[in-house]
């Protein structure tokens, strides 16, 4: 089972990120379906990583519709939570893997977040951009968001990680969800431009706090129940990162 949910790592794009959060939660997801598909197309199209794992069995179909091309339009979604566990391992992993992130920063992010520790959070993140930033082609807002939900991946057995949601007047970036009621909710809105100096990054994550208060995002949770809620205004320039938080 290991060897195939490795595929993973070859293909974590933006979308396929979000795509393989949300399956992460238990919901269902839209693929392209194409049971003839072979390991070596995914350098050709990294969204057949949905059939090569549907065929190996580590996803499964409950609805499913025939194109015209012979390809299937189907709903995907985790047979069970013993495959979630290794599809989650194997996104840190592979994060680590690339050099990009030890256990000790992962751990610190999760503890800051837990602390509400906006400096240590800062500095974890902050030393992941050091590390990772040769890695990836750093340029664009969706660049950061995938890096962010790769960095909240040990928080899932505590929050339901929710991303792009439509809430209030608009859709905030990333949200956590407490599933119980001891840990405070969690609302992240990102923000990217480029060569900033620390005063314009300043601002940049103050812009991005105050979206989530004018935007409303915080009404999804609130309508769940949830009271106590932190907000994150994260913002981003190549490797720096500045974080304000209400």
């Amino acid at each position: 089972m290991m060897q195939s949910v490795r595929l993973i790592s070859v293909s974590l794009q933006d979308d396929i990120t979000e795509k393989l959060y949300s399956l992460l939660q238990g919901d269902r997801v839209i693929a392209r379906i194409d049971q003839n598909v072979v390991y070596r197309s995914l350098a050709e199209d990294p969204a057949n990583i949905y059939s090569l794992l549907l065929v190996a069995g580590y996803l499964k179909t409950p609805k499913k519709e025939l194109q015209g091309d012979g390809a299937w339009l189907c709903e995907v979604s985790i047979p069970n939570r013993e495959i979630a566990a290794v599809y989650k391992s194997e996104i840190l992993s592979h994060l680590m893997q690339i050099g990009a992130m030890g256990r000790a920063t992962a751990n610190k992010i999760a503890e800051s977040l837990y602390a509400q520790d906006t400096k240590k959070l800062q500095d974890g993140i902050g030393e992941y951009l050091k590390k990772s930033i040769s890695f990836y082609d750093a340029g664009a807002e969706g660049f950061y968001h995938g890096l962010v939900l790769g960095l909240i991946a040990l928080m899932d057995n505590q929050y339901r990680i929710r991303s792009n949601r439509e809430s209030g007047d608009g859709r905030y970036d990333i949200s956590l969800f407490p599933r119980e009621n001891k840990y405070p909710g969690m609302i992240m809105e990102l923000k990217w431009d480029k060569d900033l100096n620390d005063e314009e990054l300043d601002a940049l994550s103050a812009e991005a706090l105050d979206q989530i208060n004018k935007k409303g995002y915080d009404t999804e949770m609130r309508e769940e129940g949830v009271a106590d809620i932190i907000k994150f205004g994260i913002a981003f320039s190549g490797k720096k990162v500045k974080i304000r938080t209400e």
